[in-house]
């Protein structure tokens, strides 16, 4: 059993393009200025109690886990799902989920499910793997942009990660799951790895790279360190700047025309 925070693909952990939009969360599916990380609970295969009346699996009842991340970098916002927690017939009431800020870089979430007091009898929990949570993750765009050396030149952006700690999971009598660790850990408790970054040539931040982005840079062409037209966030060649705005930038950003953030030109954009 293990507990995993995947990115956009359930069950994969991989390294995904968290796109800075000027607008700002345009699209978390394409990572278009925020990023949905869903998180699972996979192989939940819980055994009967044997000091209740019946033969039936008690099944997942909660769950809970810690995230840490970088709160310079990126904001979350977790919301829990429901829907596979009371498949099998157990209610949630108004307050069965939690989500608290435990300091500026460390929340807790987690939920608990009890018996529908209308049926009669015991409704179990699910076995088996089910999504439990998605986490909006968003840029601090406003920092992150007025940082000197964060542009949309090659090869830019920045690493961070969703921490998982913590990971536990209990039957419906709070007993222990088969597999799980002594305090009903999950043996896996897996980390989400992000990339925060610009789109390379788009100097406008819209996640493509046009027309606007090409008179952006003819306009300053020519300029050097010193004129009051000069601007390092178009100062894109070299990647560390050259303090003048010349025919290699134009170049830059007229040969990435028609990138944008689902398919960006050169492709290395697309796999950090």
């Amino acid at each position: 059993m293990e507990k995993d925070a995947n990115i956009l693909r359930p069950g994969v952990q991989d390294t995904n393009n968290l796109w800075l939009m000027a607008g700002g969360c345009v699209n978390a599916a394409e990572g278009k200025g925020c990023l949905t990380v869903e998180e699972w609970i996979f192989n939940v295969w819980d055994v009967d109690n044997p000091n209740d009346a019946d033969s039936d699996p008690e099944g997942l009842g909660a769950w809970e886990h810690q995230i840490r991340y970088d709160n310079k970098i990126i904001r979350l916002t977790p919301v829990p799902d429901m829907t596979w927690l009371t498949s099998g017939g157990r209610v949630a009431g108004p307050n069965a989920c939690l989500v608290q800020v435990l300091s500026e870089n460390w929340m807790l979430t987690g939920c608990v499910t009890k018996d529908d007091p209308n049926v009669a009898g015991i409704q179990p929990g699910p076995n088996g793997s089910g999504l439990v949570e998605r986490i909006l993750v968003v840029p601090v765009l406003n920092d992150l942009i007025y940082r000197s050396d964060f542009r949309p030149t090659k090869d830019n952006g920045v690493v961070t990660d969703l921490v998982d700690d913590n990971c536990e999971v209990t039957d419906t009598y709070a007993e222990m799951i088969p597999g799980t660790l002594p305090g009903g850990l999950t043996p896996v408790c897996s980390d989400a790895h992000i990339m925060v970054r610009m789109l390379e040539g788009d100097t406008d931040l819209d996640c493509d790279v046009d027309v606007f982005d090409d008179q952006a840079l003819g306009f300053r062409y020519g300029a050097q360190f010193g004129h009051q037209v000069y601007d390092r966030w178009y100062d894109l060649e070299p990647k560390l700047s050259d303090d003048d705005i010349d025919i290699k930038d134009l170049q830059f950003v007229f040969g990435r025309n028609g990138s944008t953030c689902q398919n960006p030109i050169p492709d290395d954009q697309a796999a950090p």
